[in-house]
């Protein structure tokens, strides 16, 4: 049993490494609605690179709080955690959103094409 355990971690942290390079998608692809479902996540791969620790760090920090919102049968969460998070989430895809246009990662003309050059 211990092995078969085993190799089973080697399918979920992977997988949860996959999960958090793609993490930006949704975020891309709703400032940008011009970028193909594909190129999206193309630029989240390259978006995350490097910066998966502290989206899993950010994801940690909403545990107890997620553990607070089981005791209240869901209420604590839709009305304070769930947009607590949403928020705290958007925010760190902002600031990893500039960090990458400031680096050079991610081009403004891939995230927005046919944008005038410099805004």
């Amino acid at each position: 049993y211990l092995f078969v355990l085993l190799w089973s971690l080697l399918l979920i942290v992977p997988g949860i490494v996959k999960a958090l390079s793609y993490w930006m998608t949704p975020y891309i692809l709703a400032e940008c609605p011009q970028v193909a479902p594909t190129e999206a996540l193309k630029l989240s791969m390259r978006m995350t690179d490097g910066h998966k620790g502290d989206i899993f760090v950010m994801y940690l920090s909403f545990i107890g709080w997620l553990l607070l919102s089981g005791l209240t049968c869901g209420l604590l969460y839709l009305f304070y955690v769930g947009p607590y998070m949403n928020t705290s989430m958007a925010g760190l895809y902002a600031e990893l959103r500039e960090k990458a246009l400031e680096k050079g990662t991610v081009s403004r003309e891939e995230l927005w094409p046919g944008a005038p050059a410099g805004t």
